[in-house]
């Protein structure tokens, strides 16, 4: 035979061992598909886990709905987060398939724990990865949670992932960030890490087509999840929360706010303006053994409503608008700074990794106490804004000779 056929031989041989299949291969009938999942530290000292797996036999299953929950509840405890994993496991029948859980919900308690162990947990575990968003949740009984309302959502999981895909330009009060943006700012210098807030809210009764038995004019009624504010951490532990509005605050000054809308009490009406664009700068200063920040925000606002008779197509009036805007801004901005430096005492905002990169031999001496020395540090703020006249009209509604 010539070389080249021994070689062709060759090849044909070699190549089955080259492609081997998954060394992890597992048949998609014996997997429960994880959702959401939620980790618990109980008063005993327990680790309790909820996971909200996909019910293949429920609405859009191979097996067909039935009237049966798209979704399976599954509760265990143990004396760590693995072991509980593992129990759950036991009890539905199936092995848990981490790569399409959407979110990781933390309780209080849990997040007043240890923490270092439980990211170790979540980078070393083949189950789990980096791209589910982390929500801390705000209730008594977590478990509530998976009996909520979800709008036009059929699980947890998908309600938050949704939200943070489709809604997130329309919730600047609101922060979605994922298991990697987590970590990335936990083993930061100079910021500590954020994380979402659900919690459950009341919602109104509402009419509906038909009730539970199939009569018109029924009532609906009960709890809904409302995803709103932010929760802090100082050195690995959870340090408390911000409110919506002190969460917009946070969205603008480390750059993450898309766009929001704000109301100006102009003349005998209120004016909404959205910010569309808008850009954050801080600045470190030294000054012997002082520091101090300034915040510099630019932004593009357009006129969204003019609800009274200022007559917005001409520059003196909007210039009114436009100082009253900078106004409220600076005194909403300088509240949620005030809040975090003298309460929550967490660096949040990332002042201290600022400092570390224009101020690098001065961040060395401070940054062994950095969120103590934050919490001193004067903060001034600056809002340069400009104000467009958008839409169809140009002249208010509501004038006067109406």
């Amino acid at each position: 035979m010539s070389k080249r056929l021994h070689a062709l031989l060759l090849v044909c041989i070699l190549t089955p061992v080259l492609l081997t299949g998954c060394w992890n291969q597992k048949e998609p009938n014996n997997l429960a598909i994880l959702n959401s999942i939620v980790y618990d530290l109980r008063d005993d000292g327990q680790y309790r886990v909820i996971a909200e797996i996909l019910n293949p036999s429920g609405p859009g299953g191979q097996e067909g709905g039935g009237g049966k929950s798209p979704n399976l509840t599954a509760i265990s405890q143990a004396e760590n987060v693995r072991i509980a994993l593992a129990q759950i496991s036991q009890s539905i029948e199936s092995i848990l398939f981490g790569s399409h859980n959407k979110v990781r919900f933390f309780t209080e308690s849990f997040m007043q724990g240890d923490m270092p162990a439980a990211l170790d947990f979540l980078l070393r575990d083949h189950l789990t990865d980096e791209t589910p968003l982390m929500v801390l949740i705000r209730a008594q009984d977590p478990v509530e949670i998976y009996s909520a309302s979800l709008g036009l959502s059929d699980t947890v999981g998908d309600y938050i992932d949704k939200l943070s895909k489709l809604q997130a330009k329309n919730m600047p009060k609101a922060v979605f960030i994922t298991t990697l943006d987590f970590i990335k700012d936990y083993l930061l210098e100079g910021k500590e890490p954020v994380m979402g807030v659900v919690e459950l809210v009341e919602c109104e009764e509402k009419s509906t087509s038909e009730d539970k038995t199939g009569e018109q004019g029924g009532k609906e009624h009960g709890p809904k999840l409302q995803y709103e504010g932010l929760a802090a951490f100082r050195e690995g532990r959870f340090a408390g929360y911000l409110d919506g509005t002190e969460t917009r605050a946070y969205n603008l000054i480390t750059g993450n706010l898309k766009s929001a809308y704000y109301s100006i009490a102009a003349g005998d009406g209120v004016t909404v303006l959205e910010v569309d664009k808008a850009k954050a700068g801080i600045t470190a200063n030294v000054d012997g053994d002082e520091i101090s920040f300034d915040i510099q925000l630019n932004m593009n606002i357009g006129v969204i409503e003019e609800g009274g008779t200022v007559d917005v197509s001409k520059d003196e009036p909007l210039d009114v608008i436009e100082s009253a805007f900078n106004a409220m801004l600076i005194k909403e901005l300088g509240a949620a700074v005030e809040k975090v430096q003298h309460e929550l005492k967490s660096d949040i905002f990332g002042f201290g990794a600022v400092l570390r990169m224009q101020h690098p031999e001065t961040w060395k001496q401070v940054k062994e106490q950095w969120n103590d020395t934050f919490s001193v540090c004067p903060v001034r703020i600056s809002v340069v804004s400009d104000v467009d006249r958008t839409g169809e009209i140009k002249e208010p509604f509501l004038t006067e000779d109406q």
